[in-house]
């Protein structure tokens, strides 16, 4: 269906690229409004421009004009099997480079180093909306700020440390990668599954405070997440040794959302009550998971943290990027390593490689460090080992003929499915063990809910959410299911953030049995705990057998079932994979084609951005 547009002649040359998805009609009828108050009404150069307005959509931050048909053609070919045919017969400008040229003359483009203030830029070649470009320029000086800024601890500090770090298998890395956040305003610490990212910022914490009483901040991009840092702070104490007090210290201390922490306000979405003129109360800031944190938030984070305050952040940069904007914590990365060697910045990057999760025969743990390293050799060697089931704990199962499109999981996958969703429905039906209080038998039910999931690439198909969720629930459910989560046992995610129930999208509980009907059961930051809501009150939801591997990101789960799609996608890549299969503490099911494998774990997440190229540049100040 042809746009109903203004200007003449961007409706015929864009609508061929609306019908084949390429570009919305939102970002059509924003250029289509902006083209007569600035005199520019020639249609390609409209349309590039459309194409820095749909950038963000799919991860990039801004579009290189010069390779828009190419990228366009590559995420066809993983998309549909009938689709790169038709991008390619697109009316694409014939010259990309001469296109970008135009494009960049035009009066809602300025120069990215004068001129008047206009809705779009070129900057290292991308042509995007002026918005992202202030935001990766306000990061990229925020980050060197606070890169720079030497932030000493007192005697204490160093020797709890010391106490805290005796020597023992990944305890000299540990030792020197919170030394530099004991030195520093910035610490960013990178590493595996299982690497002690979470035990080193604990240690972190008690070494400050033995010198001090800091204010400590502790945030996710989700609430899992959150719950999950929190949880992990009280885990493996008898470990430390502690000294009195500590252990209570630790556990008065609760993470909480990105957007929480901030100062999310509905009225005004895009704006944090805390910013750079009413910064945090904190004096240490620590943000776990952050591979998930997108740029713009990413930059309002960092101006919000006060000067002298420590800020922390964890992450593994292999795992998917945002599902908005920006591959962050991998262009930090990449910036500090491609500065010079006395980069203040790369002085405050530090990595963990000893994994205290997996052994070294762990089928998990080598199949982990293979996709996270990426080389052909090592890539073709761990599908060759998958095939031959040759790593223990990890089982490799095929899905149905790419030719039996209506084809739902395999027997023996759908068997361990049900198996590992058994036990706490189980548990559920026979129900409290005699004097036992609710709030504990609650407990002991999530737990077990909490050991088994099932992760999908897709949300449709019968290899999707949708699909599985529906197969699961037939075969797990009531005899006449409704289709819907209204049975006492079923698995639920949130998908809105209510704040006022204190809910958030993301969030994973299961519906039971209360005492005015259904009620929904969360794990709670307190393993002691378990939090309730009446079903009829819960924000938008949906059943949660499956979930997408982006939805369960920050969670961890002691097997794990991933099912990929039988053919080609464009949502395939080694991070997705990585990002799956490291969701899993202790066994793997993968239900997967092993040439599709083959072919994914070759493919990159490639986002348009050029933070990595500006953060090893010298520092600028932020554009007007």
């Amino acid at each position: 269906m042809r746009p109903a547009l203004t200007t003449p002649g961007l409706a015929e040359l864009a609508a061929p690229f609306a019908e084949a998805g390429v570009l919305g009609l939102a970002e059509l009828h924003a250029l289509d409004a902006l083209a007569a108050p600035s005199g520019e009404r020639e249609p390609q150069v409209l349309l590039g421009l459309a194409f820095a307005l749909a950038a963000p959509r799919r991860g990039h931050v801004g579009v290189d004009l010069a390779r828009a048909r190419e990228a366009a053609l590559s995420e066809a070919a993983w998309a549909e099997p009938d689709l790169e045919a038709r991008v390619a017969g697109l009316p694409w400008p014939a010259d990309g480079q001469a296109w970008l040229t135009r494009v960049a003359a035009s009066p809602l483009v300025a120069a990215r180093d004068g001129g008047p203030v206009r809705p779009f830029a070129v900057h290292g070649g991308l042509l995007l909306a002026r918005r992202w470009l202030r935001y990766q320029e306000r990061l990229r000086a925020a980050l060197w700020a606070r890169a720079a800024e030497r932030l000493p601890a007192g005697p204490e500090a160093w020797a709890r440390l010391e106490a805290l770090t005796p020597p023992g298998p990944g305890a000299a890395e540990q030792r020197a990668a919170l030394g530099r956040a004991l030195e520093r305003a910035l610490l960013v610490l990178t590493g595996g599954p299982g690497t002690g990212k979470t035990t080193a910022v604990k240690k972190l914490l008690l070494a400050l405070r033995a010198a001090s009483a800091p204010r400590v901040a502790l945030a996710a991009p989700t609430g899992k997440a959150a719950v999950r840092l929190t949880r992990s702070l009280g885990e493996e104490l008898p470990q430390l040794a502690l000294a009195a007090g500590e252990a209570a210290w630790l556990a008065g201390l609760e993470a909480v959302t990105l957007h929480r922490l901030l100062g999310f306000d509905p009225r005004r979405p895009s704006r944090f009550r805390h910013d750079l003129a009413r910064p945090l109360e904190a004096d240490v800031v620590v943000v776990d998971e952050v591979s998930m944190v997108d740029l713009a938030l990413m930059a309002k984070l960092l101006e919000a943290v006060p000067p002298r305050a420590r800020l922390v952040l964890l992450g593994d940069p292999d795992q998917l990027a945002s599902v908005q904007a920006g591959c962050v914590l991998a262009d930090i990365q990449a910036g500090a390593e491609r500065g010079p060697a006395a980069s203040p910045l790369r002085a405050c990057l530090a990595r963990l490689e000893h994994a205290h999760r997996f052994g070294a025969e762990s089928g998990l743990g080598r199949l982990a460090r293979a996709i996270a390293a990426g080389s052909p050799e090592g890539l073709d060697q761990i599908v060759a080992a998958l095939e031959a089931d040759a790593l223990p704990g990890v089982r490799l199962l095929a899905p149905p003929a790419a030719e039996e499109p209506q084809a739902g999981l395999p027997a023996e996958a759908m068997r361990v499915a049900l198996e590992g969703y058994r036990p706490y429905l189980a548990e559920l039906d026979r129900g409290p063990r005699p004097g036992e209080a609710r709030e504990t038998f609650l407990r002991r039910v999530l737990g077990l809910h909490e050991g088994f999931r099932v992760l999908c690439a897709h949300r449709t198909g019968p290899l999707g959410v949708e699909g599985l969720n529906a197969a699961l629930g037939r075969a797990l459910g009531p005899e006449a299911p409704r289709g819907r989560a209204d049975w006492a046992g079923c698995p639920v995610l949130v998908t809105e953030n209510s704040y006022a129930l204190g809910r958030m999208n993301g969030d994973l509980g299961l519906l039971l049995p209360g005492g005015r009907g259904l009620q929904a059961a969360f794990p709670a930051a307190d393993p002691a705990r378990v939090e309730l809501l009446e079903a009829a009150r819960l924000p938008p939801h949906e059943t949660a057998f499956a979930l997408t591997v982006h939805k369960s990101q920050g969670s961890q789960f002691d097997e794990l079932m991933v099912v990929l799609p039988r053919r080609a996608s464009l949502l395939l890549t080694r991070e997705l994979v990585y990002t799956a299969v490291t969701r899993a503490r202790r066994a793997l099911t993968l239900v997967a084609d092993a040439r599709q494998l083959r072919a994914a774990l070759g493919r990159r997440a490639a986002r348009a951005s050029t933070l990595a190229e500006d953060l090893g540049a010298a520092p600028v100040t932020p554009p007007a």
